[in-house]
């Protein structure tokens, strides 16, 4: 029997809380948190963190390939995100002006990400960092992803103490 999308997210939530159980720091959750989604949801290629630093987004724990280090806030999927304060989705990044091309791919390694989704860690209505999910799969995420990794997001800033 398959499980549903908000069925996977629930038994990722419930992972979550257990693994990040009596943990606080924000390195530890992160990786904890990037590994268990990486492996848990399917066709994703990357998952991680970008944090906050001033008027830009430094990249943080993850799993998949390398990834851009430095994002300014507005630019690219991620910085709008934080920008906006919302999950943002796009289905097929290869023609979106909007994608920032730092995901350490070449040509030759024909593996770049062709959809995305990021969620901003929201501490009160201050932006903290974005999670970020990338996939080899045009279409990949769809509603119950925004929702799921919207509850993904709220529950790590839940859990962590975040660095001044």
């Amino acid at each position: 029997m398959s499980t549903t999308k908000p069925q996977q997210y629930q038994c990722l939530l419930d992972q979550m809380e257990q693994l990040l159980e009596g943990e606080r720091d924000f390195v530890v959750n992160a990786a904890l948190a990037a590994s268990l989604v990486y492996f848990n949801l399917p066709r994703i290629q990357w998952a991680g963190f970008y944090m906050r630093r001033g008027d830009e987004l430094v990249v943080g724990p993850f799993q998949g390939r390398p990834a851009s280090t430095h994002i300014p806030i507005g630019q690219g999927v991620c910085g709008m995100a934080a920008a906006r304060r919302e999950v943002i989705t796009l289905d097929d990044l290869r023609p979106d002006e909007r994608a920032i091309d730092g995901n350490g791919h070449s040509a030759a390694q024909n593996e770049p990400p062709v959809s995305q989704i990021v969620a901003p860690l929201l501490d009160q209505r201050y932006v903290r960092g974005v999670l970020q999910l990338d996939s080899q799969t045009p279409g990949r995420f769809d509603p119950d992803d925004r929702q799921g990794l919207q509850r993904v997001a709220r529950m790590f800033v839940e859990l962590t103490d975040f660095p001044e």
